[in-house]
């Protein structure tokens, strides 16, 4: 929020954008994902968006992540980041360290390529 990323996209400004989409529930989550500047700008440079993992007072389940990963995919944008380091795979968590890491290594098994400049919408 507060930054004209649109515009930094539409210059020429921006190689590659991550956009902070922290929601805890999927419909909103997905809101965000459908809005028509932001389709517009995945067709112009790799566009991936952040996912919230969970913060100290905002415990995420890792199905929540899940489904934001899915919901992502579903819609072809070049990938994921996640935030916040200590909720990834911690005693933090409304999940065991062991199950998060396991199902993190279900949604990415396979290591891959950084999207190149100019192959996105194309």
């Amino acid at each position: 929020y507060l930054q004209d990323w649109q515009t930094w996209i539409e210059r020429g400004l921006v190689d590659e954008f991550i956009l902070q989409v922290y929601r805890n529930d999927l419909p909103s989550f997905v809101e965000e994902l459908e809005q028509p500047a932001v389709k517009n700008a995945k067709n112009k440079i790799p566009f991936s968006i952040g996912i919230l993992t969970g913060t100290m007072k905002t415990l995420m389940k890792i199905e929540k992540v899940q489904q934001q990963v899915k919901a992502v995919r579903d819609r072809n944008f070049a990938g994921v980041s996640f935030f916040y380091w200590e909720t990834l795979w911690s005693y933090m968590t409304p999940d065991s360290p062991q199950e998060r890491r396991f199902e993190f290594k279900k949604m990415f098994p396979t290591a891959v390529s950084r999207p190149r400049l100019g192959s996105v919408g194309r």
